[in-house]
């Protein structure tokens, strides 16, 4: 069984990673492009990550608008995907 980090943590560096990438949550949500669900399911795969510790750095190191997810992020896919609409 694997350990889950901290919802808390987890929701505010999914929310951190939503603001570098451009990615509104709540419009793609208000859209029906996102279910509350699927944001719930980000918040736990990111729980589930290990490479959160290197997310937080990764995140304060990037203040700006990025591009793209760091491949490493175990949600790329729906970010790269929310960007694009």
């Amino acid at each position: 069984m694997t350990i889950m980090g901290d919802v808390h943590r987890h929701f505010w560096l999914t929310v951190g990673m939503s603001r570098r990438l451009g990615a509104d949550l709540n419009g793609a949500i208000h859209a029906e492009k996102l279910t509350t669900s699927d944001y719930a399911d980000m918040v736990t795969r990111c729980r589930s990550c290990a490479w959160a510790d290197e997310c937080e750095s990764w995140q304060k190191s990037h203040p700006g608008a990025e591009t793209s997810a760091p491949e490493q992020c175990i949600n790329k896919d729906i970010w790269d995907h929310l960007r694009a609409i």
